[in-house]
């Protein structure tokens, strides 16, 4: 989407494309008062967020309503600052204070003052700004110094070298969150090696390394950058991309992300020549915890690879149904690999595999 193009400007502001100007304004004058810096006190890397947001807040409004400047700010009322409203509650008491004060002073007898040479310094008030709840959703989009910046968009012209693109990779799926905005913009790359090397990187980022796979607080951590970036929506359209690598990945790394939505794509993968794709689906359809992907891995069963089936009969382990557990009984008459076999008994006895190694490329 490109910057400074009104959908660019209807998206940064939350509204629809047919929102008045009230409503746009509203939005303009909302996302302002949660992105002020000063609530942000103490924290350099959300402050310089926030000063980086209100700039492109500042800039749709602009695309959206030019003229807003004179006439829609008077409108409509600003959100009272926090802070200021702090101080006026505390003027006033203490203007009340000092008027009581003064009135009892007159109508008292004058007392007798004694000079003394102490002195007392005044108390110390410590007035902070009121704490500000930013969801996760508001800060979906990580910020990246310009160094950061630097790195990633070198290591993206990078990915077009194909498979030896590997300290690329390593570079971008090193940094995380930081780099799944760019990364998933690649994926929408004419280059086919760079396409096939984001959706590698996705997928090492939401999976998380070999000897440490990401938990789920890990996966609740990366969860609001993955919906900011809309990369399931991305990565989905990669489902009939030309390249094999390139659907492997997308059919891992949907089910590592774990985002319901992907479902659909996934089972429109179901029917792909390539046994590691259709493995890829039987394993992610296990993660997404969707009742409705249990006649498609029943399905999967019966697939003539070996790594599909192993795969399917893992991935119904969760789904604890009549149908999932009918299907791996008949499965297990007509099954003649002795490790699959193995399998289907411990996942219907609710023993862990003898073979655990099921998942990811």
């Amino acid at each position: 989407m490109e910057p400074g193009s009104k959908k660019w400007a209807f998206d940064v502001l939350g509204v629809p494309e047919e929102a008045s100007e009230d409503q746009i304004e509203r939005a303009y004058l909302e996302l302002q008062a949660v992105w002020e810096p000063h609530k942000l006190a103490g924290d350099d890397w959300a402050k310089a967020r926030a000063t980086q947001e209100l700039d492109k807040i500042e800039k749709a409004r602009r695309v959206l309503a030019p003229d807003a400047g004179d006439g829609m700010e008077n409108a409509i009322p600003r959100p009272i600052n926090p802070v200021l409203l702090g101080a006026l509650v505390i003027f006033a008491f203490g203007a009340a204070f000092l008027a009581t004060r003064a009135y009892r002073l007159a109508h008292q007898p004058t007392p007798k003052i004694v000079f003394s040479t102490r002195t007392t310094a005044p108390p110390k008030i410590e007035m902070l700004p009121p704490t500000v709840d930013i969801s996760s959703k508001r800060i979906g989009e990580p910020f990246l110094t310009a160094a950061e910046q630097g790195k990633v968009q070198k290591a993206i012209a990078g990915l077009s070298s194909g498979l030896d693109a590997l300290e690329e990779r390593d570079t971008l799926t090193s940094m995380g969150e930081k780099a799944i905005p760019s990364v998933t913009d690649a994926l929408s790359s004419q280059d086919p090696n760079v396409r096939m090397n984001a959706a590698l990187v996705l997928n090492a980022i939401a999976a998380g390394p070999d000897t440490a796979p990401n938990s789920d607080n890990d996966k609740a951590r990366l969860k609001p950058f993955f919906d900011h970036a809309k990369t399931v929506a991305v990565l989905s359209k990669l489902a009939t991309d030309p390249n094999t690598t390139t659907r492997q990945n997308v059919a891992y790394g949907l089910g590592n992300i774990g985002d319901p939505a992907s479902f659909a794509a996934l089972t429109h993968m179901v029917q792909d020549t390539d046994s590691d794709v259709r493995a890829g689906v039987a394993y992610s359809l296990g993660k997404l915890n969707n009742v409705e992907a249990v006649p498609t891995l029943i399905a999967l069963l019966n697939d003539p690879e070996l790594s599909v089936r192993e795969t399917a009969v893992e991935a119904l382990r969760p789904y604890d149904t009549p149908d999932a557990k009918s299907a791996l009984s008949q499965r297990l008459t007509q099954e003649t690999d002795p490790q699959i076999i193995d399998q289907i008994k411990a996942v219907l006895e609710g023993r862990p595999s003898p073979n655990s190694d099921e998942g990811q490329p």
